[in-house]
Order: C-alpha cells, then sequence, then structure tokens
C-alpha cells in the first residue's frame, strides 16, 4: 500500500483456520493506520477474540485519528467481555501515519516495533511498555511521535518470528539489518528468505505477521 512517502507490505502466516495473530490497515481521511496484535493461545478461543477486537475496532472509527484514546477504549471494551472462564489476553499495537512519514505509536504490550537504518547499519527497538489488553483496568499514558527518514524502515512482527528456533531476538535483528531493501516487498521477501535459511527448515509452532514500512523521498 502506498501513502504519501510511505509504502507499506506485511502478511500474516497462521498454523490453521483458528490463528490468533491480527494486521489490518485502518484508511482515515488523509492518515493510516496499522493495526497488530496476537491474542494468547490458539484454536477457537483465539479467534474469537480476534473476531471480537476487529469489530470493535471497526465500532471505534471515531478514534482513529486518537491513538492512546483508541487503545484504552478498546481496552475497556475487552475487559467487558471477560468472565471467569474466559481469561485470554492480546498483546496489542497502534501506529497512526501522516503522508510525511511522521507517525504516532502506542503500544499495549506487543513486541516493539524495530527502526531500521540502512545507513548506520542498526535496528533499534522503539520501546513502550504496556500491559496486554484485558490484564489491567488502568489506561495507558504514553504516546510515542517519531519519523521514518529515508533509508529506514520501520518493521512491526509478532513473536512468532524470533521465537522460531534458536534464531532469538539479536539475530533477528541481525536479519532485519542484512536483509534491508528499498522496495518492502523486496524487503519482507528477503528477510523471510535469511531466516528460512538460519533455521535451516525448522518447523515452526506458531502464527507469525510481519509488517514492513518504508519511505521514498519526496
Amino acid at each position: 500500500m502506498n501513502h504519501g512517502q510511505i509504502r507499506i507490505y506485511g502478511k500474516t502466516v497462521s498454523l490453521n483456520d483458528l490463528g490468533g495473530d491480527y494486521f489490518d490497515i485502518i484508511k482515515h481521511q488523509d492518515l493510516i493506520g496499522i493495526v497488530i496484535g496476537d491474542v494468547a493461545g490458539h484454536g477457537v478461543a483465539a479467534s474469537l477474540i480476534m473476531a471480537f477486537v476487529k469489530a470493535c475496532i471497526i465500532k471505534l472509527e471515531k478514534l482513529y485519528a486518537r491513538p492512546l484514546e483508541l487503545v484504552n477504549r478498546l481496552n475497556l471494551l475487552f475487559r467487558k467481555t471477560r468472565n471467569k472462564k474466559q481469561r485470554k489476553f492480546m498483546s496489542f499495537q497502534y501506529l497512526l501515519f501522516k503522508k510525511d512519514a511522521n507517525f504516532e505509536y502506542v503500544n499495549a504490550g506487543h513486541c516493539f516495533p524495530i527502526l531500521v537504518d540502512s545507513v548506520t547499519k542498526t535496528a533499534i527497538p522503539l520501546k513502550m511498555i504496556g500491559s496486554p489488553l484485558g490484564t489491567t483496568s488502568k489506561d495507558i499514558k504514553e504516546v510515542q511521535n517519531h519519523r521514518l527518514n529515508a533509508g529506514q524502515a520501520l518493521i512491526l512482527y509478532s513473536d512468532g518470528y524470533y521465537e522460531t528456533g534458536e534464531l532469538g531476538f539479536e539475530r533477528f535483528c541481525d536479519i532485519l539489518v542484512e536483509s534491508y531493501q528499498f522496495d518492502p516487498k523486496d524487503y519482507f521477501a528477503a528477510i523471510n528468505n535469511n531466516i528460512r535459511a538460519y533455521l535451516n527448515h525448522v518447523v515452526e509452532n506458531d502464527d507469525k505477521t510481519l509488517i514492513v514500512v518504508s519511505i521514498v523521498s519526496a
């Protein structure tokens, strides 16, 4: 997807039809929102929770331009549906991009986005501690503001990417730097090819989501 200077490419790969990873792109006026989440566990229960969150996000359209309010309202709705038998939770992240590559970021217990710089050869996590949806009644207070610059890419992902086999987070970050491509689709393919080569056909045991956000010069 193209949006001003922003280019986005991503996919979710589920182990079966009842996966627990969630990825969506929201168009709102001249803004683009990216949603990524991961329900704890698999199966019917996880799939139903993901469907519920999708429905809630559609209902919360008026909050698309206000990331902090959207995530806190979503947490409230999530908590209202929980009972003694249903104690699952969901990590969640919402990023809102302007056409000029400035973006806001709110995190509810999900994997930190990683800012990859092809010039400095670095992969820096944008750290923000937050509780997953459904685990606390406290509102999230923090929203971060960042900007993507030329030669940089933002990587969004679920833990299924670095918890497979013996890859680990550090090696995952190394691969992100080594795999850099200007085009997000090519970058996505290079990351996956290099991970497969490193793992040497290790059997995967979790859903996984990877999203590449890059920028073109004006």
